[in-house]
């Protein structure tokens, strides 16, 4: 693994670079796309109205889930149009997949309204007024609902 004198060869060294430089790489676009998700979300929420936020934040969550289930299809498409190549792609289980879990977790938020509107939901006269009452009218309450 060392060379001679102990130092690293220029391979070994090249290779320590790329792997920083891969590490990097990989948690600065995390970080982008995390915070370029939220941002998009909190404007969703900031931009509608409290009737419309859970359909448009529905729509953002599809659209961009099935963006991502769709990138391995689309790869796959492009890799059978290939006609020099001989071999079959491998990623189309991996699209297909994507594209399940995109249409699950479309028809699981748009299931969850409650989440996005609970705040709305809960304001403070709401809250103080359960919080005072017996337990046994909580439990009424519950079994209403």
């Amino acid at each position: 693994a060392l060379s001679v004198n102990g130092e690293l060869t220029k391979s070994q060294f090249v290779a320590k670079v790329l792997l920083v430089a891969l590490f990097t790489g990989r948690m600065m676009g995390g970080m982008g796309s995390g915070i370029r998700l939220m941002a998009t979300r909190t404007h969703i929420a900031r931009l509608t109205k409290r009737d419309q936020r859970p359909a448009q934040q529905a729509r953002f969550l599809f659209a961009f889930t099935v963006g991502n289930g769709i990138g391995p299809l689309l790869a796959a498409a492009v890799k059978m149009l290939d006609i020099c190549s001989n071999t079959q792609p491998r990623f189309l289980p991996t699209g297909f997949a994507g594209l399940t879990l995109s249409i699950c977790q479309f028809i699981a938020a748009s299931q969850m309204r409650c989440l996005v509107d609970l705040p709305d939901l809960l304001d403070r006269e709401e809250s103080r007024v359960a919080f005072l009452e017996e337990p046994e009218v909580q439990r009424r309450r519950c079994l209403i609902m």
